[in-house]
């Protein structure tokens, strides 16, 4: 899904809990975070990183799985990459 971050939850600066997207049709979806986002190799997406693209209204791409629990993000990353 791609679009912009309108909430960020977080316990810590690293690992998001949850991400909220609205994509440019007007679609919100709330998705759980994995750790795997921050600790991704080529592109981390910390927790502290997620709230400047949610800041600064950076557009992003989320790769999920569709899980039991909900919608799981195991990789954010620039929509522009």
């Amino acid at each position: 899904m791609q679009g912009l971050l309108i909430d960020v939850e977080s316990h810590e600066l690293l690992h998001a809990d949850e991400v909220t997207v609205r994509d440019n049709s007007g679609v919100v979806r709330t998705f759980r975070v994995s750790p795997e986002v921050a600790d991704n190799s080529v592109t981390p997406f910390s927790a502290s990183h997620l709230r400047l693209h949610m800041v600064t209204a950076q557009p992003v791409v989320v790769e999920y799985q569709e899980t039991n629990d909900g919608l799981l993000a195991m990789r954010i990353r620039d929509a522009a990459a």
